[in-house]
Parts: structure tokens; C-alpha cells; sequence
């Protein structure tokens, strides 16, 4: 029997800028441990799949919704016979924070609440389609009303649980990540051996440097994918070696092509 072809299809909500909704279906997928800039809040509406957050795995099948926070490193491959297929919006920080005046934190990355469930399903439908800016803001405030219910909310606070050699590491990738830098240089930055530096970089972004680096210049080659340059030139002004390269990276972590996420 031949396999089912993957789909994946990104799109914006017209009222919401910095919002991005993307709708896939795969038919056999496995993401590496990767993280986004965005809280991403999705629904698996067929199939099903693993979602590992640290050392949790849990089990996702149709009807769950996945939560997690900025940054916060997971990997997830699909399971079972049936095509995975699931819709996610990544939501900027910077948004939610303009939205909720407290920060959200989600008790777990998996959640079977079926009211949640429909909530984040509606608004993702509302927001894939054309809609006045009155309905597109009404069905998101519908949404995050919905997702504080189960969430914790706490007053933003500074996190002083990150070592600052690495917090200035991190600065540093995410201005400069299309640079050509060393490990010493960044062991230097951090004021640490390479092997110190190394283990607590980990244990702070859940990363290695490389992984790290390598997704923010994915993020870089997103936001250049937007306008017209060539993607060969992309892959240059985001670091990479050659087109390929930005291919394989973008493919891995995106779960489609650099010239597909474009046309979309």
C-alpha cells in the first residue's frame, strides 16, 4: 500500500501580526530535540504522537492539546499506523504579554481537557481564514480565557536561575548566530572552561551550542523567507554553507522545505 504524503501549510492571521498557524499531516515524522522562540499551543486532530519535554514523555493521540512555553526543548515523532495531523499557532512573547498581564505557565505539555481542545481548534480555524479584526481578536481573548483556566499565572519576574556567562552566550548567538565563532570564544564569553561551559549551556537551554546556533539561524532563514531575496543568498546571510545546507537544517527542524514555506 503506498504511504500517504506529508503536508504541512503556514499561514498568517490577517488582525494578529507575529502569529503564525501552521496545519500538517505526516505520515511518518520524528522531530530532533528542538525548542521555539513562540509558545506554541496546538491540537492533535488524528493519529497520534510522542512528545518529550526533558526527561517526560507523553503520549499525545487525537484530541489532546500540546503547550509549551519559549524555549522550552522538546522532541516528537509520530506513532501507530494512522498519519499524524495536528494544527499549532506560535504565538510571540511579545503578544501573549499584550494579551495577559500575567505570565502563563502550563502544568503540563499535554493536556486532555476536551473544553481546551475545542477552544484551540476554533481559533486556529477562525484565524486560518479570512475574518474581520473584530472576530480574529474575539476568538484569540476566547482562546487564552480557555488557557488560563488551566494554567498557572504568576506576576512576570526576571529568571535568576540561568547562569550569566551563559545568558550572555545566548545573547550572543541570537544576534550573531550567522558568525563563525568557536567553542573557546563562546567558553571565553561565559568566563568558563569548554567542558564547564558546555554541561551548564546544556543544562540551562536543553541545547548544545551547536543545536542552538543551528536553530536560530533557521529562525533567521524563516524571517528572510518572507521577502523576495534568492534562498541561496539566504543561506549565506544566515551562516550556512550552501543552499543544502540550509535545506537539511530547515527540513529537520521545520518539517518542510525552505522553497515550500515560502510559497506559503
Amino acid at each position: 500500500m503506498r504511504q500517504a504524503a506529508s503536508s504541512v501549510r503556514f499561514s498568517k492571521p490577517t488582525a494578529l501580526p507575529g502569529i503564525e498557524l501552521v496545519s500538517v499531516a505526516y505520515p511518518e515524522r520524528a522531530f530532533p530535540p528542538h525548542s521555539h522562540p513562540e509558545f506554541v499551543i496546538g491540537v492533535v486532530i488524528g493519529g497520534a504522537e510522542t512528545l518529550q519535554v526533558g526527561r517526560q514523555v507523553s503520549l499525545a493521540p487525537s484530541g489532546t492539546t500540546l503547550l509549551l512555553h519559549p524555549d522550552e526543548v522538546h522532541a516528537n515523532s509520530s506513532i501507530g499506523p494512522e498519519p499524524l495531523r495536528y494544527r499549532v499557532m506560535y504565538v510571540p512573547r511579545e503578544t501573549m504579554s499584550a494579551w495577559l498581564p500575567e505570565t502563563l505557565t502550563f502544568p503540563s505539555p499535554v493536556s486532555r481537557a476536551p473544553s481546551l481542545f475545542d477552544a484551540v481548534l476554533r481559533s486556529h480555524r477562525i484565524l486560518d481564514r479570512p475574518n474581520d479584526r473584530l472576530t480574529q481578536e474575539a476568538a484569540f481573548a476566547a482562546l487564552l480565557d480557555e488557557l488560563a483556566k488551566g494554567a498557572d499565572l504568576a506576576e512576570r519576574t526576571s529568571d535568576g536561575k540561568t547562569h550569566c556567562g551563559v545568558a550572555r552566550v545566548r545573547d550572543f548567538i541570537d544576534e550573531c548566530s550567522a558568525g563563525d565563532f568557536s567553542l573557546d570564544d563562546l567558553a571565553a564569553l561565559a568566563g568558563l572552561s569548554r567542558f564547564h561551559f558546555l554541561r551548564i549551556f546544556k543544562q540551562a537551554t536543553g541545547l548544545t551550542p551547536v543545536a542552538y546556533r543551528n536553530q536560530r539561524r533557521v529562525e533567521a532563514a524563516r524571517r528572510l523567507l518572507r521577502g523576495g531575496l534568492p534562498i541561496a543568498e539566504i543561506a549565506l546571510a544566515t551562516g550556512f554553507a550552501d543552499q543544502s545546507h540550509l535545506t537539511r537544517q530547515f527540513q529537520r527542524l521545520v518539517g518542510t522545505s525552505p522553497a515550500r514555506y515560502r510559497q506559503q
